[in-house]
């Protein structure tokens, strides 16, 4: 009889053990913590999965187990030290979570992914938005369903990528985002103007953006190889781009080219667009041609580039640089916001294997009607677009 009592006693330990282990298995969205009198909204997700893993926004941060005898979580990480040591339990039901640990009171709610996709499902936010600031930081956010949020920050000399989630409450209309953004993360109200603008007002900060329309962006892939460049035939440049007398006389008359230039973002599915402008300086006697890039970026301009073509450079791809090997593809006429052209297509391989698609404007030595441009860099694929925009003439 004492035996059994013995295993009874146990079992039922084990089996509260178990239960209050199960209770702490899951996701936890991080809303609230005090310390004192001071009140903080982190938000973020602690993943306390069923092998003992921990992880935090999809990254594994340690470990963790339940301890029974004094009701804390025991959390191990050499990554970060908020997930290192123990916290004390003081409340735990199926859907809240409440721990301390010194003087800090954490407050947790349960996550429901299947309530929480079927809400992300009803909003209507969905796809991409351009959020602007005064220090002309540019943000493209994609919302995609189940919960994927991804965010393009583009600044002077660089840009970049990072991952997250996003939770819609509808009956707040309030939206959770969580990917270490700095401009939206944590909890904000949504404001939609008619479909086009949406506003989130946060506690500390409000932010704009309009939506983009990613449907009509056409991305041409450039598959061919420098062998399928090389062993084919060239063909015939026009006679114009190859005479510099010809290319002079055309010039002479031009002040600038206005292009539009467009570098794709694929994550996104967002073309980034800034001005270039090309600026002629011809001296006809000399024959001899200038040609100034200067990359335009809202109020500043900055050169970037100079091209020079005379009688002791014989660039018939002037002012682009020549690519070796290349191929001329067809004639084709074209629209682009300038006007309609009749054009050379020619494909070819540039520095550092860059695939280079150029129209060649027949009639017009020295104006491209468009260039595509891409080439593998850190290990990825940019994509270039420029379409002519403008001829100005003097």
């Amino acid at each position: 009889m004492k035996k059994i009592l013995i295993v009874i006693l146990v079992l039922g330990l084990s089996v509260n053990l178990f239960g209050q282990t199960d209770k702490v298995v899951g996701e936890w969205l991080l809303t609230t913590v005090k310390v004192e009198e001071n009140v903080y909204e982190p938000y973020y997700i602690l993943n306390f999965k069923v092998d003992g893993k921990m992880e935090t926004m999809g990254m594994e941060v340690g470990s963790w187990k339940y301890n029974k005898d004094d009701h804390t979580i025991v959390m191990e990480s050499t990554i970060d030290k908020d997930f290192n040591g123990a916290v004390v339990v003081q409340k735990l039901t199926k859907k809240e979570l409440v721990v301390k640990k010194e003087n800090a009171v954490l407050f947790y709610t349960k996550i429901d992914s299947v309530k929480v996709r079927h809400a992300n499902s009803n909003a209507v936010f969905l796809g991409v938005w351009k959020f602007e600031n005064e220090m002309n930081e540019i943000r493209y956010v994609k919302f995609e369903l189940p919960d994927v949020l991804t965010v393009v920050s583009v600044f002077d000399g660089g840009n970049s990528k990072m991952n997250g989630t996003w939770m819609y409450l509808p009956k707040e209309k309030s939206i959770i985002v969580l990917a270490f953004t700095r401009f939206m993360d944590g909890k904000s109200k949504l404001i939609m103007d008619e479909d086009s603008v949406l506003n989130l007002v946060g506690k500390d900060q409000s932010n704009k953006a309009i939506r983009i329309d990613v449907s009509g962006n056409v991305v041409e892939p450039l598959n061919f190889t420098y062998e399928d460049v090389e062993n084919s035939e060239e063909g015939e440049i026009p006679a114009e781009w190859y005479s510099l007398y010809s290319m002079v006389n055309y010039l002479k008359d031009v002040d600038h080219l206005t292009y539009r230039q467009g570098f794709l973002y694929p994550t996104v599915g967002v073309f980034h667009n800034s001005t270039l402008v090309l600026e002629y300086d011809v001296n006809t006697d000399e024959e001899r041609i200038s040609t100034y890039y200067l990359q335009v970026n809202g109020d500043d301009t900055l050169q970037y580039k100079e091209s020079v073509r005379d009688n002791y450079s014989h660039n018939m791809f002037y002012p682009e640089e020549r690519t070796y090997p290349f191929r001329v593809v067809k004639e084709e006429t074209i629209t682009v916001p300038a006007g309609t052209f009749n054009c050379l297509v020619i494909e070819g391989i540039g520095y550092f294997e860059e695939r280079i698609k150029y129209w060649m404007i027949i009639d017009q030595p020295g104006v491209y009607a468009r260039m595509i441009k891409t080439k593998e860099e850190f290990g990825k694929d940019e994509y270039r677009v420029q379409e002519l925009m403008k001829i100005d003439l003097k």
